[in-house]
């Protein structure tokens, strides 16, 4: 019965996420393209602007998500006094994303230079698809994601502008890289894109393709391990992105003499004794999963 209640929210999420509207979210902005911060609305809201007169006597806006219970067809609460100020207006809309920005209520219409595109900008992101933060490419850039790695070796992802020279390079780069050229387009690795491979070539509709990970091969060199010897124990392993890779010993900590390569994720132990025999497991994921595999390691005299 959990199992079947975790599965049933399980599917929720995913649901949620799938459906999840995106739209600007900034209070007390001149203009609804002043705010440059996006949030995932939930599966039952919509994109929303209202327009107030301050206590000052100045017209701003707040932009967000609004539950679709409360989105009208009219402007809503007219003269509505809050402790800011009073309403004047109110719209909902629901679509496309960002759509907010988009003239509602008598706002400034966001329309961009001739050539540029709004685009996702975060340095280090944790999921292609949890970057929050907006920007204006240039005439002479277009949207791009590209999949790197922190300090630690952890899979990040870089959203912003690059110049569309650069761009055959970077889909070589591997795992979720890419650039492309339609607004808002460098979010998500598991969506069909319109990706620029080079100046000189037209966009193409390419499919990113994700898999989840599978170790394939454990190598532990010497096969014959005495004690006294230095082993390694490297984890092959596939999935897209590249997954990272972890190591676990059965019943207690790593050793003081052992080293995990966060650059190759090859495990070194140095000067093998009889405290280090035992049972170890690699761990790979990505955002697709996770997955293990247990081995056993003994030295002998």
């Amino acid at each position: 019965m959990t199992k079947i209640f975790n599965l049933i929210v399980c599917l929720c999420l995913i649901n949620s996420v799938v459906y999840a509207r995106r739209c600007l979210q900034c209070n007390s902005v001149t203009q609804p393209f002043d705010c440059s911060h996006v949030s995932e609305c939930g599966r039952n809201e919509e994109c929303y602007l209202e327009q107030y007169v301050s206590t000052d006597g100045i017209i701003l806006y707040d932009v967000g998500c609004k539950a679709t219970q409360l989105c009208t067809t009219s402007h809503g609460p007219f003269g509505k006094r809050r402790s800011i100020g009073t309403s004047i207006c109110f719209a909902c809309c629901n679509d496309k994303d960002v759509c907010n920005i988009d003239g509602h209520c008598s706002a400034e219409k966001f329309i961009p230079p001739t050539g540029s595109n709004i685009c996702y900008k975060c340095h280090l992101s944790g999921r292609p698809d949890s970057c929050h933060q907006l920007t204006l490419c240039d005439q002479h850039s277009v949207c791009s994601i590209r999949q790197v790695t922190n300090f630690l070796g952890h899979i990040r992802w870089e959203h912003g502008c690059v110049n569309q020279a650069v761009c055959s390079s970077l889909s070589n780069h591997g795992g979720c890289s890419y650039c492309c050229d339609s607004p808002l387009c460098n979010y998500n690795c598991s969506k069909t894109h319109s990706v620029i491979t080079s100046p000189s070539i037209s966009s193409t509709t390419t499919a990113i393709q994700q898999t989840p990970p599978i170790v394939t091969q454990i190598v532990i060199r010497p096969t014959n391990i005495k004690y006294g010897d230095t082993v390694t124990i490297q984890c092959l392993v596939t999935g897209n992105p590249k997954p990272t890779i972890d190591f676990l010993v059965r019943g207690r900590r790593l050793g003081p003499n052992v080293q995990v390569d966060r650059t190759t994720h090859v495990l070194t132990i140095s000067n093998f004794l009889p405290y280090d025999d035992g049972y170890y497991r690699c761990i790979a994921a990505n955002l697709l999963g996770d997955v293990h595999k247990d081995f056993h390691i003994q030295g002998q005299p």
